[in-house]
């Protein structure tokens, strides 16, 4: 029973995992989008 509940927790955890690192990665894009359109701004 363990076992079971063990590979069940990590198929979730690497699907979680997975799916945390494309939005992450997603975030981390759009504040460097928005981090240089606001420096962008500023000069002109």
């Amino acid at each position: 029973m363990q076992e079971i509940l063990s590979k069940k927790m990590g198929r979730i955890s690497f699907f979680n995992l997975n799916l945390f690192i494309r939005i992450v990665e997603k975030l981390i894009l759009h504040l460097f989008l928005f981090y240089g359109n606001g420096q962008l701004k500023q000069f002109y």
